[in-house]
Formats: C-alpha cells, sequence, structure tokens
C-alpha cells in the first residue's frame, strides 16, 4: 500500500472508527480525486467500507468505516504523540468548519489536541445541549468530566447546577442535593441571593424525593433566615428564587406535619 494511502488512513483513524468523506477531505488537505483513490484502495484491501444509511444518503453524507476496531487502533498507535496531537488539531480545524454544533466530537479531538481552554467549553457546551435535549445520563457524564478541569467560578456553579439537574432526573436525589447546596453556597458568598435562594429549593425538593423531609425543613429554614438576615430591603425578597424557597419551606412544613407554620408561608408565596 503507498504512502499516501496509509497517510489518509492515519488521518481518518485519528477522526475515529467512522468517518465521512468531506471532514476527511478537509482535515487530509487532499485533492479529491486523491483521495478517492486512497479510500478505494483501502476498500479493495478490506480495510473500510461504506456505510450504507438512507438517512446519511438523504442528508448527502458519504460515510465510511474501518473493517475492525483494532485497525484505526493500530494506526493510532503508529503515530507518534506529537504528530497524533497535531493530526487532532487539523481534524479540529475540520470539524468546526464543517460540524461547529457537534460539541461532543470538538471537545474529544480539543482534549487530544491538548487545548485545554476548548476542551473545556466544547465539553460544557456537550452537557448542557444533553441537558437540553433530556439526554441525562450523557449529561451527567459531560458535566462530571468538566468538572475536573480548571474552571472559573462562574463555570463552576454552571456545572455543578447543571450536574445537579441531571442527576435529579436520573432520580440521584442524594447526590443531586449535595450539588445544588454547593451552588447555593457559591450564590451567597457573591450575594446574588436569588439564585442562591432558587437553588437551595432545589437541593429541598430534591431530599424530599430521597425520603428526607426533615432535611428538606432544615435546608429551607437555614437559607430563608441567611438571606431575610442579608437582605434589608422587603423589596430584595420579593424575587422569584425567594417564592420558589417560601414554597418549598411551605411545602416542606405541610409533609412534616407542621400545618399552622406551612399556611402563612403558601399564602406569602401565592403574593410573591
Amino acid at each position: 500500500m503507498d504512502e499516501n494511502t496509509q497517510e489518509v488512513l492515519r488521518v481518518a483513524a485519528v477522526i475515529g472508527n467512522e468517518f465521512d468523506f468531506d471532514l476527511l477531505k478537509e482535515a487530509s488537505g487532499q485533492d479529491e480525486e486523491v483521495l478517492i483513490n486512497a479510500l478505494e484502495i483501502a476498500e479493495r484491501a478490506q480495510l473500510i467500507q461504506e456505510v450504507q444509511s438512507k438517512q446519511r444518503k438523504a442528508a448527502g453524507q458519504e460515510v465510511f468505516a474501518f473493517a475492525h476496531g483494532l485497525i484505526p487502533l493500530s494506526l493510532r498507535e503508529e503515530i507518534s504523540t506529537l504528530r497524533r496531537r497535531r493530526l487532532h488539531r487539523r481534524v479540529l480545524n475540520a470539524v468546526q468548519a464543517e460540524r461547529s454544533d457537534d460539541y461532543e466530537t470538538l471537545a474529544y479531538h480539543a482534549a487530544e489536541a491538548c487545548y485545554e481552554s476548548l476542551a473545556r467549553q466544547y465539553t460544557l457546551q456537550a452537557a448542557e445541549l444533553a441537558l437540553n435535549l433530556y439526554a441525562n445520563r450523557e449529561a451527567s457524564r459531560y458535566f462530571k468530566t468538566v468538572l475536573g478541569m480548571d474552571l472559573t467560578e462562574a463555570d463552576y456553579v454552571r456545572v455543578i447546577s447543571g450536574l445537579g439537574e441531571a442527576l435529579f432526573r436520573l432520580g440521584e436525589y442524594n447526590e443531586a442535593a449535595g450539588h445544588w447546596e454547593k451552588a447555593t453556597e457559591h450564590y451567597f458568598s457573591i450575594q446574588n441571593y436569588d439564585s442562591a435562594a432558587r437553588t437551595a429549593a432545589r437541593a429541598a425538593r430534591a431530599y424530599w424525593h430521597d425520603d428526607n423531609t426533615p432535611k428538606t425543613v432544615e435546608i429551607c429554614e437555614q437559607y430563608f433566615g441567611k438571606i431575610k438576615e442579608k437582605v434589608s430591603d422587603p423589596a430584595g425578597l420579593e424575587t422569584p428564587g425567594m417564592a420558589s424557597l417560601v414554597h418549598e419551606l411551605a411545602r416542606a412544613y405541610r409533609f412534616n406535619k407542621q400545618f399552622e407554620d406551612a399556611l402563612p408561608l403558601c399564602r406569602q408565596a401565592l403574593e410573591l
């Protein structure tokens, strides 16, 4: 097999077990006819095969896959670390040009290219997109990945808030509540009391779903009291976040059989 075909296959292997023609062309920098010839040689050698899919044909995509998972693995292992990193950068540039909203792929190649800032950005975007699509298990995985990266304070609270939501939807209530409590403490420390009240209410609801009503009451009372101490202007307590917290506290009292405490708070939440 000629050197050009081997080089094309190395780039394809860096893209992944499957690769589409347009992305490979962009990443390899090869002339179209030269690239077609290389793929035909590889196909005749039974190293790759075209993926037949009505959906992809309708989208005008020409997608190929390696015949066995060990083939791209072997090709990648032949490449030095420095060269592989630079190939990932070329693939990253190609994906940015061809599929700028494919955050999962962008995050992977940015990480492999050692672009830490871009890897963090794209992983967080992948997590938030998955959360919006209710792909909660994937969202949880992405949020946990980005949580291990160097984060700004703003990104950190986005991550733990989003992770809390993904875990809550997955029924991991105690873990979700823990992340929301951390978010609440962060918001309280920067005097964003509306957001602190909102995440405290979410933590309390998670504890309730975890059959821990006393903890629900404790969280609500704790932050309701702390925020009231810090906000001197009554108008500063008339926020959507405080409405959620007051409602959650009233609800917690109701399920803890503290009916006399619950009723005035229910009325207050309705007024808010």
